[in-house]
């Protein structure tokens, strides 16, 4: 299991539950966090390989990573 802080949490479960592209700014809204929040989650959870930048801006849940 990933220690994650309630903020990375949240932001990968929401992108696991939602398979599109997303933003920070659309996480943020919809997770009621901060746009800031969710970018330092974002850095976190790509350097851990569960999240894939596809763009400036873009992201999506890495397919294949079991949230456990």
């Amino acid at each position: 299991m990933t220690d994650r802080t309630p903020t990375e949490a949240e932001v990968y479960s929401f992108m696991q539950a939602n398979p599109i592209i997303l933003s920070p700014s659309i996480i943020a809204e919809n997770i009621g966090r901060s746009r800031g929040a969710v970018q330092n989650a974002l850095s976190t959870l790509r350097a851990r390989g569960e999240v894939n930048k596809l763009d400036r801006g873009k992201y999506r849940a890495r397919p294949g990573v079991i949230d456990e």
